[in-house]
């Protein structure tokens, strides 16, 4: 089974930077079995799209998350995601967020320690589950 993960990150390599901040997420295709990822993409958030610039109105400049709008944008750009890794994110982006069925995690690790946290965790969950159901069926 493979998940797709969002990251807000200003090198490639960390998650760094605040969701209201990023223009640009790198997306991670990660195989929950392995632990293994590849970065497949980089989406960018176009400037005119959703009013989230820094000249247009409601727009913070430490966080594009201040217009509704952008809000709105920033989640649809990243929706068919599982996850999201971002040093830090409000409430309101964060229950849009759930909502459209992306979980936000909050780090300032490099990718690949927070790639092999989530893969452990969703890996141990898995064998909860497992050992659960097999509890139940025997």
């Amino acid at each position: 089974m493979t998940y797709r993960v969002a990251v807000t990150t200003t090198d490639g390599e960390n998650v760094n930077l605040h969701f209201g901040q990023a223009r640009k997420f790198t997306i991670v295709e990660v195989n929950q079995k392995t632990g293994e990822y590849s970065l497949t993409e980089t989406r960018i958030f176009e400037a005119g799209e959703h009013t989230a610039h820094a000249s247009a109105p409601g727009f913070s400049e430490s966080c594009g998350c201040a217009n509704a709008s952008a809000v709105e944008g920033l989640v649809e750009l990243i929706s068919d995601c599982d996850y999201l890794l971002t040093t830090r994110i409000g409430n309101k982006p964060h229950r849009v967020l759930l909502r459209n069925g992306v979980a936000t995690l909050e780090t300032d690790v490099p990718i690949s320690l927070a790639i092999e946290k989530l893969t452990t965790y969703l890996n141990k969950q898995a064998a909860r589950r497992g050992s659960d159901d097999n509890a139940v069926l025997s």
